[in-house]
């Protein structure tokens, strides 16, 4: 499968996804609960279609209890991930999307944008043991 990777598209916060009221700034204004639970779910599969991110947003949305018909929009997913992309990019990840030039289906891609070896293990392991794996390296190389 060939692809062509792009930045999720620019989103108009005041109306996205409510028709024009407007109401969605509000529930998009802060980095939160659902940003956290998606980015997980992005880090746990490494890559979703689109109607696999709808579902991990559906979810996200069940497990707090919010209403998921505005937070499903397109137009709020791109916003959450950029969102997302915002708070990572200090730790050299990003979330992408992708479209395939053959199906024309659109993914969006969690990468780590350098290539640092001990960064590969935090997709792999969790905080404590990449923190002991450090701790080890650091004994062994003294």
């Amino acid at each position: 499968m060939t692809s062509t990777v792009t930045e999720p598209q620019e989103v108009n916060n005041s109306t996205a996804g409510t028709g024009g009221s407007g109401r969605a700034k509000a529930i998009t204004d802060e980095y939160g609960d659902i940003h956290k639970l998606v980015l997980q779910g992005m880090m746990s599969a490494g890559f979703l279609d689109a109607k696999g991110v709808k579902k991990l947003f559906i979810a996200a949305c069940s497990y707090l209890s919010l209403p998921s018909n505005e937070r499903t929009s397109m137009a709020y997913v791109q916003k959450v991930v950029r969102d997302i992309c915002e708070k990572i990019r200090p730790f050299d990840m990003a979330i992408r999307s992708a479209s395939c030039e053959l199906t024309g289906k659109k993914y969006y891609i969690f990468l780590l944008t350098v290539d640092k070896p001990l960064l590969k293990l935090q997709t792999l392991f969790s905080k404590f043991e990449v923190g002991l794996f450090q701790k080890i390296i650091d004994t062994v190389n003294l």
